[in-house]
């Protein structure tokens, strides 16, 4: 099952540039199918209980019914919209639970990491042949909208950022344990990184050069490596990544750092978004319903359509209102603790840090990935936990 919640996900990466709803309802589908597969034919095993555990399976049940919850009450201003949202959320608790459950036993978690990682990329070497070759068209057939530069099947740069800060953690974390063949993961390290900056995401760049200093620094804090086999090791990985980096290229995202103030019009978001919330604060507009509401906030005028309000957190929010924000907030900050203990799950924390910039989950398949790997960190709490007893 575990192999099939991976074909499932990386399915939906491979069609994350269709604009139509049918890619996200088949990995929905998919999601729910997995899980009522686990249902019917459970392995009931014992569960040793810790803080986290309890907050994160809590929390993430409670996010997954909040969209019910406001279609019941009726306070969403467009239920169509929150039905949708509802079931993403949903989608997502369960794509967790399922993931916890699937990934108690070590060795099937670390293949499924492995394939995560490595199906990455892949994707990432096809994202950035096609920048270069044929940047508005995906896969060399199907045109992107207006504006846009295609990273493989990811019309949003920041998107595909957002796939690398996710497993960039999992090919460093098996760089420092791999020690017969880690030049194979030092070189994927190094090609992920290359490519998140030649496609220039400026957020992105920032963000995966932060978990790869991270994460050496935790290796040597933990002595996971003697301090010469860790300086050689880092010297390797970022040798590689230089290397790849001036093959590929660094100069679009070098100009887009030169620019001044860039983040001024998601400022401006951002702070109709906080309007939005005080005129609903307790239960929100409705799940998935920002850019309906937006309109009645807009303090300005691009001439465009305001799809995001480029800042998750706040969107979240404003559409779920302050307890909703609050349990994300805190759901966020247990998977911190789990993620800080596993190093290897670092990469959830840095795309909670993209949410406050930018709206990486928002694309379905991304989050669920995210879930996916807070739920093998549960699974990898719950097996250390058993073998403590």
């Amino acid at each position: 099952m575990a192999n099939l919640l991976l074909l499932v996900l990386m399915a939906s990466v491979a069609m994350a540039w269709s604009p139509r709803y049918w890619p996200v309802a088949l990995l929905h589908t998919g999601i729910f199918a997995l899980g009522s597969a686990w249902l019917i034919a459970p392995k009931r095993r014992s569960i040793n209980w810790s803080l986290p555990t309890v907050a994160i399976a809590g929390l993430a049940a409670l996010i997954g019914i909040w969209g019910a919850f406001q279609l019941l009450a009726g306070t969403s201003v467009y239920r169509f919209q929150t039905i949708r949202a509802w079931l993403y959320w949903s989608a997502n608790a369960v794509v967790l639970l399922l993931a916890w459950q699937l990934f108690r036993d070590g060795p099937v978690r670390r293949n499924f990491l492995t394939g995560l990682a490595y199906s990455a990329g892949v994707v990432a070497v096809v994202g950035i042949v096609q920048y270069f070759t044929s940047p508005y068209r995906v896969y060399w057939i199907f045109p992107v909208p207006q504006h846009a530069r295609a990273v493989g099947p990811f019309v949003y740069r920041n998107q595909f950022a957002a796939l690398v800060e996710l497993v960039l953690p999992v090919v460093l974390y098996r760089v420092l344990q791999d020690r017969r063949h880690r030049w194979l993961p030092a070189m994927l390290a190094a090609v992920l990184l290359a490519v998140v900056i030649a496609t220039a995401s400026r957020a992105g760049t920032l963000l995966v050069a932060g978990e790869m200093l991270l994460i050496f620094a935790l290796a040597w804090s933990r002595d996971m490596l003697s301090t010469r086999t860790l300086a050689w090791v880092f010297a390797q990985v970022i040798a590689l990544a230089v290397a790849f980096t001036l093959i590929v290229g660094f100069q679009e995202v070098w100009s887009r750092f030169q620019q001044t103030n860039p983040y001024a019009l998601r400022g401006k978001l951002t702070r109709s978004t906080l309007e939005m919330i005080r005129g609903r604060p307790l239960m929100g507009y409705g799940l998935g319903t920002w850019q309906t509401v937006y309109p009645q906030f807009a303090t300005f005028d691009n001439s465009l359509v305001a799809n995001e309000a480029h800042n998750d957190w706040a969107q979240w929010t404003a559409e779920g209102g302050i307890f909703f924000g609050l349990a994300l907030a805190a759901f966020a900050a247990a998977a911190g603790v789990l993620a800080w203990r596993t190093i290897w799950g670092l990469g959830v924390v840095f795309v909670f840090l993209h949410s406050f910039i930018d709206y990486p989950l928002r694309e379905p398949v991304i989050a669920a990935i995210l879930f996916v790997l807070i739920g093998a960190m549960l699974a990898a709490d719950t097996e250390a936990r058993a073998r403590d007893t």
